[in-house]
């Protein structure tokens, strides 16, 4: 049981690192002016939530894809409240960037480092949201992509 504590306050400090790493650029993006690309951003997003949605179903991690759908999900109802058009989800694998491929094989390792390029995709795009309410959201994705990295990274390290 204490071990199951422990994982739980590390994954709870690697989410709250996360949201700590995303304030400086949502301190930005809130004094920046109306130059923002609100939509470029979130399309980006919801692009590799979609990607990386179907690439854990194809890997064989339903838990995993329905979290990236989810994101996918929170994310579109941003865009659409922009009056914007959706991204429509990959078809097939060769649609899918290079982290996402790999991840589709299966194997923790590249789904560690899928999430990780969730996470820096995410730290690079939130200076573009300058809504508090959006930056709040892409923040609160960006640590359960932290989560979801600090359990491969521990299920990987315990198959060594």
């Amino acid at each position: 049981m204490a071990a199951r504590s422990d994982r739980r306050a590390f994954i709870a400090a690697a989410g709250a690192g996360a949201l700590a790493l995303a304030v400086p650029p949502a301190a930005a993006a809130l004094d920046r002016k109306k130059g923002a690309d609100e939509p470029g951003a979130l399309s980006a997003l919801i692009t590799a939530e979609l990607h990386a949605a179907y690439a854990y179903e194809r890997a064989g991690r339903p838990d995993l894809a329905r979290h990236e759908d989810e994101h996918a999900k929170a994310l579109a109802s941003l865009l659409d409240a922009l009056g914007r058009p959706i991204p429509a989800a990959p078809s097939s694998p060769e649609q899918l960037g290079p982290a996402a491929a790999a991840a589709a094989g299966g194997g923790r390792r590249a789904a560690v480092e899928l999430e990780q390029a969730l996470i820096d995709g995410c730290r690079r795009r939130i200076a573009d949201v300058g809504d508090p309410n959006m930056v709040r959201t892409v923040a609160t994705i960006m640590a359960g992509h932290a989560q979801h990295l600090v359990v491969l990274r521990e299920t990987a390290d315990n198959e060594k």
